[in-house]
C-alpha cells in the first residue's frame, strides 16, 4: 500500500514538471547591462503590400458640394453614412487587375500599393475637380487566427496596416502551451502560397520585413513539442525540480509517519 501511494506522488509530480511551460515572454532578448529605465529605438519595416486580383478596395471620393459627389457614385454599391453623407463602395479588381471607378474610368490596380494607387486617383480626380480628397482603403482585409491562441477564427482589420503582436493581442494571446517561438503564416503571393515561421520572442522581428500581416495572411500558433533542455530554461527547470523534491520528501516523511 505504501508503495502504491509513493508510486502515485511519484508520477504526479513528473507529470507536474513535465507538463508545465515556460513563461510566454515577447520580444525579450538576455542582455548583460538591461535596467528599468533603458529605451530602446527600431525601425519597423514598412508595409508593402501589393494589390492582387479580388482584392476589394473601398474608395471614397469627397468634395465640398453634394451634387457633384453624386457623379461619383456607383449605384447600389454605395450606401449613405450619417449626416457626413459620405459614400461606401465596394470595388473589385478584376481578373486582370483592373479597377473601374465611375466617371473617371479604369485604373490597374494590380501590382500597387494602397498609396500608389490613392494617388494615381487622386490625380485623373484633379481633372474633374479642384482639391479632391480620395480615400482608398481595403474593404475585405481579413486574417484567419488558428491552433493555440485565445479565440480561432477570421479578423475583419479596418485599418491601413497591423502587426502580428497586435493581432495576437486581438485573440486574446498565445494559450500557455502554444509555441510563441516558431508561429507559422501563411501568405498568399502572386507566384502561389508562401510560408514562413517568426518567433515571438526576438526583438529583431520588429525591424523584419515579416512583423507587419497582409490581407488574407493565416497565422498558425502551434502547441509546444516536448522542450530540450536548454540554458535559457535553466531557471524554470530549477524552480520545477525544487518542487519535486519537496514533494518527495514530504511523501517519505509521510511514509515513515504512518508505518
Amino acid at each position: 500500500m505504501k508503495r502504491i501511494i509513493l508510486f502515485i506522488i511519484v508520477i504526479g509530480s513528473l507529470w507536474m514538471m513535465f507538463s508545465c511551460n515556460s513563461k510566454t515572454r515577447y520580444l525579450y532578448k538576455k542582455e548583460k547591462r538591461n535596467t528599468p529605465d533603458t529605451t530602446y529605438v527600431f525601425h519597423n519595416a514598412p508595409l508593402e503590400y501589393k494589390i492582387q486580383p479580388y482584392d476589394v478596395l473601398y474608395i471614397q471620393i469627397q468634395t465640398v458640394k453634394d451634387e457633384i459627389d453624386n457623379y461619383f457614385q456607383s449605384g447600389s454599391e454605395r450606401e449613405q453614412m450619417g449626416d457626413n453623407r459620405f459614400y461606401l463602395s465596394g470595388y473589385t479588381v478584376n481578373d486582370t487587375g483592373y479597377i473601374q471607378v465611375p466617371v473617371i474610368g479604369d485604373f490597374y490596380a494590380q501590382g500597387k500599393t494602397i498609396k500608389e494607387l490613392r494617388t494615381e486617383i487622386t490625380k485623373r480626380v484633379e481633372e474633374y475637380l479642384t482639391e479632391p480628397i480620395v480615400i482608398v482603403k481595403f474593404v475585405d482585409f481579413k486574417i484567419t487566427v488558428l491552433g493555440a491562441v485565445g479565440k480561432q477564427g477570421v479578423m475583419y482589420i479596418y485599418q491601413e496596416k497591423i502587426d502580428i503582436l497586435e493581432l495576437i493581442s486581438r485573440v486574446g494571446g498565445i494559450t500557455p502551451n502554444g509555441n510563441f517561438r516558431n508561429v507559422m503564416i501563411l501568405r498568399e503571393t502572386e507566384q502561389g502560397k508562401l510560408m514562413f515561421r517568426v518567433n515571438l520572442n526576438d526583438r529583431d522581428l520588429l525591424t523584419s520585413e515579416q512583423f507587419y500581416l497582409y490581407p488574407n495572411d493565416m497565422i498558425i500558433v502551434e502547441e509546444r513539442q516536448f522542450r530540450k533542455f536548454t540554458s535559457e530554461g535553466l531557471r524554470d527547470f530549477l524552480t520545477i525540480l525544487s518542487t519535486v523534491t519537496s514533494t518527495l520528501t514530504t511523501a517519505i516523511l509521510v511514509l515513515n509517519f504512518v508505518k
